[in-house]
């Protein structure tokens, strides 16, 4: 008899749902206690703003009433059961990322790892059917990704395996762009490009989008997309600027004493330019052996380390507690921001210059190949 009751009950919650604008859901695998976070961002004008809530799913059944006047991302995640003991289940990554729009009835059903959304516009029919293409192509990627990690692969076997990832990826994208282009006045198709596009590779098919879905309710995708397409353009060009052989592009930052110190003012000697931060775990962890080689090779080389998303006072206080004995600059913003400049990709990336400041290599990471590249040029 309870269980008819409750059937019953879940019924009428569905169809109460389905009257006015809300987010059902319903999930299999999940029992009578189980509770879920859902993290609400408030996607406008480029602004994020999150709010987070834990909602009780009762055998996988829940319904949150959707009154935004904005569009809004939801992402979903299990909470982890509490055992009779105390422990806790881990926490499962598995997550459902959806897209809600104003005044919007959607349905999500499924489980965490496999699930479909369902909606009342026309956005959510172009979108499922998108999707409905995707998946196979994203569950093939997965598992080849998954199966890469396995320690008994050989090196031949993940080169295969990264292949399959590969071609997945060129598949979803030629997907996504021939939708993109069928349906140029759907926000169905900026949201998809912008969560399956390469915006620098398929920016032709960004541009195909009508300037009403730019303007929409998507408009901060549209402008993050441009934002990112600029800024790897830039990159492109510095980094023909930084290629070996090139000279140095000059720039002038603040020193630990706070004197103005020019790149070209130091030429004489060879230079490694170390990108770094106080916040990089292997540039911190690369400290002892820069400061050895340094001590080894300081008469004919100078190192110059440019300090990145640091503050002054946490700068200041790592070179400090480092005891770094080489130039120490504090990297600046606009025309000073020098990892811009010289096309910096990760950290730390240390680029050495020959005696006149032309660029002889750049090596990325904390790598031997640094050293040993030194060694080479210090004794020759």
């Amino acid at each position: 008899m309870k269980h008819l009751f409750f059937c019953a009950a879940v019924a009428a919650m569905f169809a109460s749902c389905s009257e006015q604008p809300g987010v059902t859901f319903a999930l299999s695998g999940l029992e009578l206690d189980d509770s879920v976070k859902v993290i609400c961002n408030s996607l406008s004008d480029d602004t994020e703003m999150s709010v987070s809530e834990n909602y009780a799913i009762p055998k996988g059944v829940l319904c949150i009433p959707n009154n935004s006047d904005r569009p809004m991302i939801y992402n979903i995640y299990k909470l982890p059961r509490r055992f009779p003991d105390g422990s806790m289940e881990a926490m499962s990554m598995h997550g459902i990322y959806l897209p809600v729009l104003p005044g919007a009835a959607i349905k999500v059903e499924g489980d965490f790892k496999d699930y479909t959304i369902t909606g009342n516009t026309p956005f959510y029919k172009k979108l499922s059917a998108l999707e409905s293409q995707i998946k196979p192509l994203r569950k093939e990627a997965f598992a080849a990704t998954i199966a890469s990690y396995d320690k008994q692969c050989t090196e031949q076997q993940r080169d295969s395996l990264g292949a399959i990832v590969d071609d997945c990826n060129s598949r979803i994208s030629t997907i996504v762009n021939k939708f993109v282009q069928e349906n140029p006045d759907s926000d169905a198709a900026l949201y998809a490009f912008y969560f399956y596009a390469d915006v620098v590779k398929d920016y032709e098919y960004l541009q195909k989008i009508d300037e009403q879905v730019r303007k929409g309710v998507f408009a901060s995708f549209y402008n993050k997309l441009i934002k990112q397409y600029e800024k790897k353009q830039k990159q492109k060009e510095a980094e023909k600027r930084v290629a070996d052989g090139m000279p140095a592009p000059d720039f002038i930052l603040k020193s630990i004493d706070g004197k103005d110190i020019a790149l070209s003012s130091l030429r004489g000697k060879y230079i490694v330019l170390d990108f770094w931060g106080s916040w990089c775990g292997w540039c911190i962890k690369g400290i002892p052996e820069m400061k050895k080689m340094y001590g080894k090779y300081k008469k004919n080389l100078e190192v110059v380390g440019i300090a990145c998303g640091d503050t002054e006072d946490v700068w200041k206080k790592c070179v400090a507690n480092n005891e770094l004995p080489w130039t120490n600059l504090l990297n600046g913003n606009g025309e000073n921001n020098v990892p811009e400049l010289y096309a910096v990709k990760g950290y730390p990336t240390k680029i050495i210059l020959d005696k006149e400041g032309r660029i002889l290599k750049t090596v990325i990471g904390e790598s031997p190949e640094f050293y040993t590249f030194i060694d080479s040029l210090m004794t020759k």
